[in-house]
Parts: structure tokens; C-alpha cells; sequence
């Protein structure tokens, strides 16, 4: 796999995130200090998106 940086792609997605164009469906949100359990969820499956928090 392969990718190439773009930063107007980048500054799109971020828009369109920003304005509720674009939703990320967010499962869990964990502080920075609980990675290790959130990496155990995550790898579970079946949560949506596991955030990190710092």
C-alpha cells in the first residue's frame, strides 16, 4: 500500500468533518493513559471507532 500526502484533500475532509458533512462514527473515547484498553476493545470488534483522548 501505498500514499502520497495531500494537503488539499486533507483540508477538505477536515471542512467537511468540521461542518457535519462528513460524520466518523465514534464507538468509545478513551484518556491517552487507557490506550492498552482501548487497543483490547478495538481489536474485539464490533464497537465503531475507538478514540484516544490526550
Amino acid at each position: 500500500m501505498r500514499c502520497h500526502p495531500d494537503g488539499r484533500r486533507l483540508e477538505t475532509l477536515a471542512t467537511a468533518v468540521q461542518t457535519g458533512a462528513l460524520k466518523l462514527p465514534i464507538g468509545r473515547r478513551f484518556p491517552l493513559v487507557d490506550a492498552a484498553q482501548a487497543q483490547r476493545l478495538a481489536e474485539g470488534g464490533g464497537v465503531g471507532k475507538v478514540l484516544l483522548v490526550m
